[in-house]
């Protein structure tokens, strides 16, 4: 999350991404499936798994700690500039401007 390309946006969808994940891992360890962590032994699943709860459980505290929510919603317009959007009063100096029409520029040659 620190090259040279990155910034607040990726960054967040990144952090958006990983507890995602987090969710989704910490549910199929509850019903039993470990795909996601080859290394751990298929003969002692039935101790591993509320270890493997409380471990991604406390991961997910943790991300939230250290990164706070960040709403960027707002921001999707730079992500693609072609998205529409919803707030109108973004525009509001741009119709007030088309209502006072600025006199004609005047040719000073």
């Amino acid at each position: 999350m620190q090259s040279r390309n990155e910034n607040i946006l990726s960054s967040t969808d990144k952090l958006v991404a990983f507890t995602k994940k987090e969710t989704l891992w910490k549910g199929r360890v509850k019903a039993g499936s470990l795909d996601m962590f080859p290394l751990v032994r298929k003969t002692c699943v039935k101790e591993m798994i509320p270890i493997i709860v409380e471990h991604l459980t406390y991961l997910g505290r943790r991300v939230e700690d250290y990164f706070p929510s960040i709403s960027v919603n707002e921001f999707d317009w730079i992500r693609n500039l072609l998205v529409k959007l919803t707030d109108s009063s973004n525009f509001a100096l741009c119709e007030e401007e088309d209502q006072h029409p600025s006199p004609a520029i005047v040719d000073l040659e």
